[in-house]
């Protein structure tokens, strides 16, 4: 029995089909943190992603920095745009 620890914090990651992880990759690389809160799962060509984002211009970022990888037939946007509340910090 061979037991792996990833001791990196790329846990979630690992275990990840390779093209949702892929995506995830992408989000995470492009300089927004609350992107790399978005999920991404794969399966058949579909990829959805959900999770919550503060504005629906990262929402839209989201969909586009995902579109173009390898395996992506077609993208299904879930993520929720959640704007602070009158008096809560944004």
């Amino acid at each position: 029995m061979v037991v792996t620890l990833d001791v990196t914090g790329n846990a979630r990651r690992a275990k990840k089909k390779p093209i949702a992880a892929a995506a995830e990759s992408r989000l995470a690389r492009c300089g927004y943190p609350a992107l790399k809160a978005v999920d991404c799962k794969w399966r058949n060509g579909v990829l959805v992603l959900s999770g919550r984002v503060p504005s629906y211009y990262l929402k839209q970022l989201a969909q586009e920095k995902v579109r173009g990888v390898r395996g992506v037939e077609e993208i299904v946007n879930r993520t929720e745009v959640a704007t602070a509340e009158p008096g809560e910090p944004s």
